[in-house]
């Protein structure tokens, strides 16, 4: 979903001055061009602030789920009516609130779901990732942009149908990233109410070893894998699994 996101909120931050120009509302291009990082540089301190403040209560995603479905609502809305510069200002707030929480919180998330062993390769693929899908979004709005020219000699195009297909395009997509942000929700609360259930099982025995804790596993979800990264790490045996140990899984 990062990939997918940031993607689109990278074709909205190089082209925001196309769209105005296209609308003709130029003289709002400092506006909007100073707007956007500032509510970006905010997204990220509050987003990143709140999430630490309720970890244990919401997982990081849920505030990835929120900015992403607020940036598909605007988009959505875009498609109809993105020559008012109501919906171009809302537009742009939104976008850059999820770009915030998206560069802010990503790091976190990765690290939450797929662990931190290879947590430099997974987010090392992630930032060419949104490169590579807003070059390419970039690519389709010129080529969508040209299209509705309509004078052959003029090379500029004017009009609410010059990104019509556009907006249409992007707000798919940035639906995609929703569901998979969903599908990272669910999970995500899954395995915090597991390890809660781990927590409150195991603080009745002392010092649980790690094929206790497996075990209460997999009575809750056979699905898990069990514990054994200890064996990565040379030990000859199991070590005891403390209440630090339990929060990392």
């Amino acid at each position: 979903p990062f990939v997918i996101s940031a993607g689109i909120e990278l074709l909205w931050i190089y082209n925001i001055t196309t769209f105005l120009k296209s609308f003709k509302m130029d003289k709002y291009d400092v506006f909007l061009t100073v707007l956007g990082p500032i509510v970006g540089f905010v997204s990220k301190i509050y987003n990143g602030f709140l999430s630490d403040f309720s970890m244990k209560r919401l997982p990081r995603v849920m505030y990835l789920l929120v900015a992403n479905s607020l940036q598909t609502l605007l988009l959505f809305v875009c498609i109809f009516t993105a020559d008012s510069l109501t919906v171009l200002v809302m537009a742009t707030i939104f976008l850059y609130n999820a770009n915030g929480a998206n560069m802010s919180l990503t790091p976190s998330v990765i690290g939450d779901c797929f662990g931190v062993k290879h947590f430099g390769q997974t987010y090392g693929w992630a930032q060419p990732g949104y490169a590579i899908i807003g070059w390419i979004l970039q690519a389709i709005l010129g080529l969508l942009y040209e299209r509705e020219i309509t004078d052959p000699n003029s090379t500029n195009c004017y009009g609410k149908k010059c990104f019509k297909w556009t907006f249409l395009l992007v707000t798919l997509l940035s639906l995609v990233a929703v569901i998979l942000n969903s599908i990272f929700l669910y999970r995500q609360v899954h395995r915090m109410r597991v390890r809660q259930i781990i927590m409150r099982e195991s603080q009745s025995v002392e010092n649980p070893s790690v094929s206790a804790v497996n075990n209460i596993r997999r009575e809750h979800n056979p699905r898990f894998n069990d514990i054994t990264d200890y064996q990565a790490l040379g030990a000859s045996e199991e070590p005891q699994v403390n209440e630090t140990r339990l929060n990392t899984y």
